[in-house]
């Protein structure tokens, strides 16, 4: 073999082994062997970021004792980990920087005001109430009392209120929201995860109890492949016919089918990836020829005592009444005047894709795991069948 030749051979086998040398460098002297730290209150605790910040607020300052600052006058300084911040005045107004934003924690015993157009970069935290203005950017928000979101706001992470929180139109809420009492939704909303003793969609309406009709009792279900206590399989779709109660759980092979002013004394679940064939339209609002393709379909003033669960999506009539969880796999509409959960018996409600009208309550949480969308009630759109 010629001495180029040789050459040639050893740069070739150099130049693939140039980039396993890390991988054979780590695997001799492994230096990332530790296990991940998983904090579970991050998942199954709503307020974990306020209450995470609610504790670095008392370790610095104490809870009250930046109430005993000056209120004519912000005052402000760096912590000892570099965090600048700002107490904010009686007057509620925070010191802006030249883009009209501020990158300050934010504190004060007093209403914090935050202009229309701002740009908040930190956490901000009032014992009294916060109130943000139209087009506001705000990072995360505390308050023992109440917040009041302008319109078209936007939600970087997360706010918690020991009262109530009501948000405007148009506005996006990315993260967290959680309230001890209620929070309110204004109409095109955007949203991920929601948790408070009562969610309000909209404009509220009356809680009016199911209207009294005439149903029939039915004894048993058809098609049932397995009868256990009072859970019923069926081989294949459930097609429960208007005005019908029954007294049991039902568990469907493919899709489920609820007539109007039907009550189901138990749970309900629909396997409807098994017998997919059409997918909701983008926006989440069917026109009538197509109501039947959300695949796992309640009607109108269904009641159901239980829990819904659709492996696929699931459609929800108007003025509902669900007692228990409700869960779909892909998308999940929600019509005007359902109310899911209770004061008593809050629950979840979670799916991917969430649209839901105005005009409906959710006790507990209202999870969304892409996106959640707040819409006008489908007959208050122009040439949309209801």
């Amino acid at each position: 073999m010629s001495l180029w030749t040789f050459m040639l051979f050893a740069v070739t086998i150099g130049l693939l082994i140039l980039p396993l040398i890390p991988a054979f460098l780590e695997l001799a002297n492994p230096t990332d062997v530790a296990p991940l730290k998983v904090v579970q209150s991050y998942d199954n605790n709503p307020m974990h970021f306020a209450q995470g910040f609610r504790a670095y607020v008392n370790n610095h300052f104490g809870i009250n004792s930046f109430g005993d600052m000056s209120a004519e006058k912000n005052r402000g300084g760096v912590l000892a980990d570099g965090s600048k911040y700002e107490v904010v005045g009686e007057d509620g107004k925070v010191v802006l920087n030249a883009s009209k934003g501020s990158e300050k924690i934010l504190l004060s015993p007093y209403t914090i005001r935050l202009p229309d157009d701002g740009s908040f970069d930190s956490e901000a935290f009032s014992k009294t109430g916060i109130v943000t203005g139209k087009n506001c950017r705000t990072r995360a928000l505390l308050c023992d009392e109440d917040i009041n979101f302008g319109p078209n706001n936007t939600l970087l992470r997360w706010a918690h209120s020991e009262g109530n929180i009501n948000v405007g139109d148009n506005s996006i809420l990315y993260g967290r929201l959680t309230a001890k009492k209620t929070v309110t939704l204004g109409v095109g909303t955007v949203f991920e995860r929601l948790h408070a003793n009562k969610i309000v969609i909209g404009a509220e309406l009356a809680e009016n109890d199911m209207p009294i009709v005439s149903r029939t009792e039915l004894a048993e279900l058809k098609g049932v492949k397995l009868q256990a206590e009072r859970r019923s399989l069926l081989e294949g779709n459930l097609d429960f016919p208007a005005y019908s109660t029954f007294d049991g759980d039902i568990v469907a092979g493919s899709t489920a089918f609820i007539g109007d002013y039907a009550h189901i004394k138990g749970s309900i679940k629909s396997n409807a990836l098994n017998d997919v064939y059409h997918y909701l339209q983008t926006s989440g609002v069917l026109a009538a020829e197509d109501k039947r393709a959300a695949r796992c379909d309640l009607g109108h003033y269904v009641q159901i005592d239980g829990s819904v669960i659709s492996t696929h999506d699931l459609y929800i009539g108007e003025h509902c009444r669900i007692f228990g969880p409700v869960i779909a796999e892909n998308r999940l509409v929600i019509r005007k005047g359902t109310v899911i959960g209770s004061p008593e018996n809050p629950c979840t409600v979670s799916a991917p894709n969430i649209v839901i009208e105005s005009g409906c309550v959710i006790y507990g949480t209202l999870w969304a795991g892409k996106q959640g969308l707040v819409v006008v009630a489908q007959h208050e759109q122009k040439g949309v069948a209801a």
